[in-house]
């Protein structure tokens, strides 16, 4: 189910429908903020959906140039998975284009973390 809400908010992003992709994403958020894995492969993967969901809200919100939210949600995002390159880069973007540039200390981690990946 939060797959398909997902789904929907992706539909509505690339339409450039924010509004529209923000109650998706909050509904698909809803659903993986309240259901529990029943062993720990099943957490893990809701764990994923969670990442994944807290980081379209994240591009939602940099979209629309909240940038403070933005932080917030990759912050969440980042919680349950600490090296995700795309939540690190997401937030240092927002980091920088809200001129919050000391908070910016895992742009190098990211980079070497990038680099190491392409070799």
């Amino acid at each position: 189910m939060q797959l398909t809400e997902r789904r929907k908010g992706n539909e509505h992003y690339q339409a450039r429908r924010f509004a529209d992709a923000l109650h998706h994403y909050d509904r698909a958020r809803s659903i993986v903020e309240y259901v529990q894995g029943m062993s720990a492969s099943d957490q893990d993967e809701l764990n994923r959906n969670r990442v994944a969901v807290y980081l379209n809200i994240a591009a939602l919100c940099m979209a629309t140039q909240d940038y403070c939210r933005a932080v917030h949600w990759c912050g969440e995002a980042l919680q349950l998975e600490p090296s995700n390159i795309r939540g690190l880069l997401r937030r240092a973007k927002a980091n920088l284009l809200s001129h919050e540039y000391e908070v910016n200390q895992a742009v190098p981690f990211v980079f070497a973390t990038k680099a190491a990946l392409v070799q």
